[in-house]
């Protein structure tokens, strides 16, 4: 109790962090008149600040983790905070509610560059003073080497396969993801899009058009935070073109065999060339070409100069657009006349 003639009254010696309630009454003459009462509570003492702060590894654009030491006295919370390590000013980046943690994770995202971290104790709204200074560096997330897809094997005509050597440092340790395939035109059936990190990445893809021109392209797919995506490796493969069927077999043209020739025909198709060869059948001689013609009915090879009484193989080959060509197809024996 205290008498004071002219306020304000100041108490001190009060515990730190405890409500107390003030009655004030006027006093004249001895006599005590009504009185009024406030209630406060005095503040938390101010914790230790922290110490031994430290970076619990590099920081990245992800972000960085803070550990410290603290005796846990007097403690609600702690505080990280951050600035640029060249201007800016200090703010906060994480708050704990434990009083046990003894660790602050940053979040980010964090651009590259120079920058410090402190912690700070707090015991409900009293803060200590601030604990060292923590300097990092964040490196900006390197690209990973561009992939170099080669052709493996011998296209079909509706399909092939792409490798390429596993890029070093791709490390699916700390994230990155491996390779992502595409391939164009789009149509075909890629066997996979996404391809984790064997030693050599293979791709195989179905359902293509015969002879047709394709990009198989390869990215290696990094973490964001160390690696950056590659740019694409790129390789061209066209599938193989379809075989022509084979034609029918030839035969002689009724009434067309002299001493020095014949004509064998065989049915024609569309959109299809053809070349005819005869050589003897015993297999000695010359090959000799026959003169094609499709304005007919049907197929047909003239063949001139050749031996009187003498059987000849007729070999037909067909070629239609856009297609290799067909195997050859043999007659049987063709026959000159005495």
């Amino acid at each position: 109790m205290a008498v004071v003639k002219n306020p304000p009254y100041n108490a001190t010696g009060l515990a730190p962090g405890t409500t107390y309630t003030a009655t004030v009454a006027a006093i004249r003459n001895g006599r005590t008149g009504p009185s009024a009462s406030v209630e406060f509570t005095t503040k938390a003492a101010a914790p230790a600040a922290p110490a031994g702060a430290a970076l619990k590894s590099p920081p990245t654009v992800a972000g960085a983790t803070v550990i410290y030491t603290h005796d846990g006295a007097n403690v609600t919370a702690f505080r990280l905070e951050r600035k640029p390590k060249t201007g800016g000013t200090w703010a906060t980046v994480a708050d704990s509610a434990a009083p046990a943690d003894r660790e602050l994770k940053d979040p980010g995202p964090l651009t590259a560059g120079d920058y410090l971290w402190r912690v700070i104790a707090t015991n409900t709204g009293t803060d200590s003073g601030p604990s060292n200074e923590v300097p990092g560096t964040v490196a900006a997330p390197v690209p990973l080497a561009k992939p170099v897809p080669v052709k493996k094997g011998t296209p079909t005509t509706t399909g092939f396969s792409a490798e390429w050597p596993a890029i070093s440092n791709v490390d699916a340790s700390k994230g990155d993801k491996g390779y992502h395939v595409t391939v164009t035109p789009t149509g075909p059936t890629v066997g996979a899009v996404d391809i984790t990190t064997p030693a050599k990445p293979l791709v195989a893809v179905t359902g293509a058009t015969p002879n047709t021109a394709y990009t198989v392209s390869v990215v290696a797919k990094g973490n964001t935070t160390t690696h950056t995506d590659s740019d694409p490796g790129t390789v061209a493969i066209s599938t193989a073109k379809e075989k022509t069927p084979n034609p029918a077999k030839p035969t002689l043209k009724a009434d067309s065999a002299t001493a020095t020739g014949f004509t064998a025909e065989w049915t024609k198709a569309t959109a299809t060339t053809y070349t005819a060869t005869a050589k003897k059948s015993d297999n000695t001689g010359d090959t000799v070409n026959g003169t094609v013609s499709t304005s007919g009915a049907k197929a047909e090879a003239v063949f001139t100069g050749l031996a009187a009484s003498t059987a000849y193989k007729v070999s037909v080959i067909a070629t239609a657009t856009g297609k290799d060509p067909s195997a050859a197809v043999v007659s049987d024996d063709i026959s000159t006349i005495a």
